[in-house]
């Protein structure tokens, strides 16, 4: 299954921590405007998230990121 996941992140007293999270089913034809419309939610919904990462957890990334540093 693939998702992508959505961090908020706040600068809470010097230290960041995770406010709030949520995550995308990807269907064949997926979209940057369905994250950016996340995102967006995810940042008025929380409006301490001062960050909003996108994560994809597909098979295989972190091989290829290990991969590439290495390089």
């Amino acid at each position: 299954m693939k998702q992508i996941f959505l961090y908020g992140i706040a600068d809470l007293d010097g230290r960041y921590e995770i406010v709030a999270y949520s995550y995308i089913e990807q269907q064949e034809h997926f979209s940057i405007n369905t994250i950016k419309q996340d995102a967006t939610w995810l940042k008025l919904k929380y409006p301490r998230s001062v960050h909003v990462y996108a994560i994809n957890n597909r098979k295989g990334l972190a091989y290829e990121y290990k991969t590439t540093k290495r390089k």
